[in-house]
């Protein structure tokens, strides 16, 4: 990636400035996103986004765009799309999705054209957030719908339409808008649901169906390997396999998610680096296995590695 750092600016005007192309060749961005501010009409733009890709002397240097349609439109200086909302095609999906297809095909070919006459190559979409009454306007009808079904529905054809284009995506927001009463751009939400409720709104059933996909696939190779005529398990691999999916599979998914509710998706990640040094200790003490010097390496290097992600994660969040 040409050292370029991990993160995204915005640029003042319609032009850069001495001081932006100082600053741009010195901390080299991932990429640069426009906003209406930047977008006068297209020649300009285009002059704008050449001027960037010409400092990084990359014709696919990143440039992004927050181009939803509706009430985010920053081409408003170049064409409307107010009428042209995500709710919009949320309902014309569940009332009649030929037309929808036909209408929404059109309505992302039509924007990519123009980003690529702007010389934009990324759009921050789709929105992927719920619309749910009551709460913050800040999504409101920029959401498909308020069922998540359909969200994710449109969400696809998004992300592939605007990939056939040549347009890249990027999904938002995460987290969600959805169950916020505040914009979170002005204030801080707080959002306060149960584990039940987290539990039966995604997180679990997409590890969950990861395992049974996993079953699905795997299943035939074993039978091709290992037909069931030929089984003949003893008690003691019969008792070893419920343990397995009692506890060593079932227990310890409900003990992940517990850990991941309570302490966060980094502690949660650091957890799972300790399995390796559990399984080396349990062998040494259980099967007799041998630790030799390299075991003791690896053991250094992932406890060195769980050092420092805390040490970082720590430096995030005073900062």
């Amino acid at each position: 990636m040409n050292n370029r750092r991990s993160f995204i600016v915005g640029i003042k005007s319609t032009r850069l400035s001495l001081k932006e192309k100082n600053f741009l060749r010195k901390y080299r961005p991932w990429g640069i996103i426009l906003f209406s501010r930047n977008i006068k009409n297209i020649k300009q733009t285009l002059k704008l986004t050449s001027s960037i890709r010409q400092i990084f002397n990359d014709k696919k240097y990143p440039i992004l765009i927050d181009q939803e349609g509706g009430r985010v439109n920053r081409l408003r200086n170049i064409i409307s799309f107010d009428n042209f909302t995500s709710e919009f095609f949320g309902k014309k999906y569940s009332k009649n999705f030929k037309e929808f297809k036909f209408f929404y095909k059109l309505f992302v070919d039509k924007t990519s054209s123009l980003l690529k006459l702007l010389g934009v190559n990324i759009n921050t979409v789709p929105v992927l957030d719920l619309r749910i009454k009551g709460k913050s306007s800040v999504i409101g009808d920029r959401s498909f719908s308020h069922n998540p079904k359909i969200v994710s529905k449109i969400g696809d054809y998004c992300i592939e339409f605007f990939h056939e284009n040549g347009i890249g995506t990027v999904i938002k927001h995460i987290p969600g808008h959805g169950l916020a009463k505040v914009d979170s751009h002005h204030f801080t939400p707080t959002v306060n649901k149960t584990l039940k409720y987290l539990k039966n709104n995604g997180n679990e059933n997409v590890s969950t169906s990861t395992i049974l996909w996993s079953l699905i696939f795997l299943a035939p190779f074993c039978l091709y390997q290992e037909p069931w005529n030929n089984l003949n398990p003893s008690i003691e691999s019969t008792i070893a396999l419920i343990y397995l999916g009692v506890f060593a599979t079932g227990v310890a998914w409900l003990l992940r998610f517990h850990i991941l509710t309570k302490a966060g998706m980094v502690f949660q990640t650091q957890v799972a680096y300790l399995i390796p040094i559990f399984g080396i200790i349990f062998g040494y003490l259980i099967m007799d296995e041998q630790i030799t010097w390299k075991v003791l390496v690896s053991l250094i290097i992932i406890i060195s590695g769980i050092f420092m992600v805390k040490k970082a994660n720590k430096g995030i969040q005073n900062k």
